[in-house]
């Protein structure tokens, strides 16, 4: 399964919010269906943690994308999930 994480450096000069993210590519075992398991996977292969201020904030899988509630940091108790059909229907509305 193709994984794309989108991932905003730290800064210490600016509001990290306005940065641009940097998309990380990754090919991973198709059996993933819990962020919590997209994460754990991508940080063993290196993909920075980050902190409050960064870090991976969206996750865009084949299926849909995981992002967090409030525009953060992906924290794995606030992730949602929404599927590229709901994402469509949203922009309709």
């Amino acid at each position: 399964m193709n994984v794309t994480f989108f991932h905003r450096p730290e800064s210490n000069r600016v509001d990290p919010r306005t940065l641009p993210c940097k998309p990380i590519d990754l090919e991973v075992p198709d059996d993933f269906e819990e962020v919590e398991e997209l994460l754990s996977y991508a940080y063993s292969l290196g993909v920075p943690k980050g902190s409050a201020r960064c870090g991976c904030v969206e996750i865009q899988t084949d299926d849909g994308i995981w992002s967090s509630h409030h525009g953060g940091r992906i924290v794995p108790s606030k992730a949602v999930f929404k599927t590229w059909e709901q994402l469509e229907a949203e922009e309709l509305n």
